[in-house]
């Protein structure tokens, strides 16, 4: 999950050549449909990747050539979608904010508008949750979509961090830990995070990568937050933490990050695990190995 300025793109340019292209199996109902096709980039555009005031109507056989051209893309737009992907968000999931990107995606599904199949604005750099979600970009609520990283800024606020709570057999050595949505209901952009969280982000490995993350920091929390001497100081040590990985993401919206932000938000977690540090260091308490913690 992540806000990245548009690419530079050469899209009327790309879409003439296969348009004209005489080759290709898509000749000449594309050609027949150019100048519909580049109205619809300008209606995307300026609808921000709104999808219902996107949609166009294209002849069916038009619909599986323009995808295939993307899957199967011809020499003039092979190499643009390769410097495409390198030039996006390589670090970070776009749509998700996992550690894993490489690949693009389509932000609108190709299933369902084939016209945007090659159109710059609606590819983002994504892992596979994209395809996790499958058809769902739009639900029947008012404002409910999936968010655009080309045009939701609210993508640069915090949205999203992990709930930890103790267990009752383990307390915060074996928390339970889930998603919480940080916009409150009615609030600017809420139905729009809500739906992204719940068809994108909750689709995802990320609560796996939670669960496996927490026992490392319980079995050696000085790795990630140093060697605080009271309190105080070790929460902000998480919180300096915290600002690490929204840096290094640049996003706060990572995965790593929602797992720090909701530390950050557990006072009695946070002390819960200064407490296991402070028994650790005074020998009180040996660091834990198992399956997910080795250093």
């Amino acid at each position: 999950m992540k806000f990245i300025p548009p690419p530079a793109a050469t899209d009327v340019l790309n879409l003439r050549l296969l348009a004209r292209n005489q080759n290709l199996n898509s000749f000449p109902l594309l050609a027949g449909s150019y100048r519909d096709i580049l109205r619809s980039y300008c209606t995307y555009r300026n609808a921000l990747g709104n999808a219902k005031a996107a949609a166009l109507a294209i002849p069916d056989q038009l619909k599986p050539l323009l995808r295939n051209h993307y899957k199967h893309p011809p020499m003039s737009l092979d190499q643009y979608l390769l410097d495409l992907r390198k030039r996006t968000s390589p670090d970070v999931c776009s749509m998700c904010g996992s550690a894993k990107s490489g690949e693009l995606d389509h932000v609108l599904p190709i299933n369902n508008f084939a016209e945007f199949s090659v159109f710059t604005l609606n590819l983002v750099p994504a892992c596979d949750c994209n395809r996790k979600r499958s058809t769902n970009f739009v639900g029947p609520g008012n404002g409910e979509r999936v968010l655009h990283p080309y045009f939701d800024q609210v993508l640069t606020q915090r949205l999203v961090r992990a709930l930890i709570e103790p267990s009752a057999q383990n307390g915060y050595e074996g928390p339970g830990i889930s998603i919480f949505v940080m916009p409150q209901p009615g609030s600017a952009n809420y139905e729009a995070v809500n739906f992204h969280v719940t068809k994108v982000l909750k689709r995802t490995d990320v609560l796996e990568h939670f669960v496996k993350t927490w026992p490392k920091f319980w079995s050696r929390p000085e790795d990630y937050f140093g060697q605080p001497t009271t309190l105080p100081e070790f929460r902000q040590a998480v919180r300096d933490a915290l600002s690490r990985k929204d840096r290094h993401f640049g996003t706060p919206n990572n995965w790593d990050s929602m797992l720090f932000a909701g530390l950050e938000a557990n006072l009695d977690a946070s002390a819960a695990l200064w407490q296991r540090m402070t028994h650790i260091r005074n020998q009180t308490a040996v660091p834990q190995t198992n399956q997910f913690n080795q250093p």
